[in-house]
């Protein structure tokens, strides 16, 4: 639990304030997930995937070799994935230049163009990895 707090944090620029009431619990709950002390019960968890997406609890769902995908990934191949995700690369990379609205960091206007091709690459990884996934062989 303390790794998927801090991710979410890390990657949102939350505080421990911020996330509760994100989902929904004390700051102490936070507190404890982050420190060791407690876990997160189902619905805590099921609030931080449907508020930070499908993939936000992906450590948890690791320890059953599971890995949430956003609704609606299928497991069709589908062969411009990798220029999508050239793409959005290469969309990320000028948004982050020296040049770009912000320099180095992400401005706002250029966050709010860049969040959904973003997302959708996400997505795209998503599916590539339900496809090869089964791919995989377990062992013992």
């Amino acid at each position: 639990m303390a790794a998927i707090i801090r991710s979410v944090q890390a990657q949102h620029g939350l505080s421990d304030a911020d996330l509760a009431e994100q989902i929904g619990c004390s700051v102490g709950t936070i507190q404890n997930a982050r420190n060791e002390r407690s876990n997160l019960d189902g619905v805590f968890l099921a609030n931080l995937q449907f508020t930070f997406g499908a993939d936000a609890i992906d450590h948890f769902q690791a320890l059953s070799a599971a890995r949430g995908v956003p609704e609606g990934a299928t497991v069709d191949q589908d062969l411009n994935t990798i220029r999508r995700l050239a793409e959005a690369i290469a969309k990320l990379a000028d948004a982050m230049d020296d040049d770009s609205e912000a320099g180095a960091d992400i401005g706002p206007n250029e966050a709010k163009e860049l969040l959904p091709v973003l997302r959708a690459a996400r997505a795209e990884l998503d599916k590539e990895i339900a496809r090869i996934s089964p791919r995989v062989v377990r062992s013992a």
